[in-house]
C-alpha cells in the first residue's frame, strides 16, 4: 500500500513538500512550504499550503505565502536541533498564543513524549520518524 492509499483509507491529508508540479499531478491534498522558502506559491487550485516556522517572523512570512496551517518545530529534542534550541510545550504555547492559522507540533515526537503533546494548544501534528521506524 502506498503512503497516499494510506493516508486517503485513514483520513489523513497528504502533502508534498516544495513541489507544486508533483502535488498536482499525484493530486496531493496540499503542499508543505519548508521555512527557507520565502517566496509566494501561484497556482495551486484547491490545495491547502503548510509551512514550517521555527519563529514569530516565520509565522508571518507563511501568512503572507497564504498558508492555512503552520508546523511550529522543534517540540522535543532531535538530532537535528541541539537541546538547548528545542521548544517544550511552555515555549509552544508562548509563541504560538495569538496566532490564527492552525498550528501542528513537529520535531523529536515519539512514544517517551506523546503525552507532552497533549500540554500544547497544537491542532495536530507531523513527524517523518512516526513513518520511518
Amino acid at each position: 500500500m502506498t503512503i497516499k492509499k494510506f493516508c486517503k483509507k485513514n483520513k489523513i491529508k497528504f502533502y508534498i513538500s516544495n513541489n507544486v508540479n508533483i502535488a498536482k499531478s499525484i493530486k496531493a491534498d496540499g503542499i508543505h512550504i519548508p521555512s527557507a522558502n520565502k517566496m509566494r506559491i501561484f497556482n495551486i487550485n484547491n490545495m491547502d499550503l503548510i509551512g514550517t516556522v521555527y519563529s514569530q517572523y516565520d509565522y508571518y512570512i507563511k501568512k503572507n505565502q497564504n498558508c492555512t496551517a503552520v508546523f511550529l518545530s522543534p517540540l522535543f529534542y532531535t538530532k537535528k536541533y541541539s537541546i538547548n534550541k528545542t521548544l517544550g510545550p511552555i515555549k509552544f504555547n508562548l509563541i504560538s498564543k495569538n496566532w490564527d492559522l492552525a498550528v501542528y507540533a513537529l520535531g523529536g515526537l515519539s512514544s517517551n513524549n506523546f503525552k507532552k503533546i497533549n500540554l500544547t494548544k497544537c491542532s495536530g501534528i507531523g513527524g517523518i520518524s512516526f513513518i520511518e521506524k
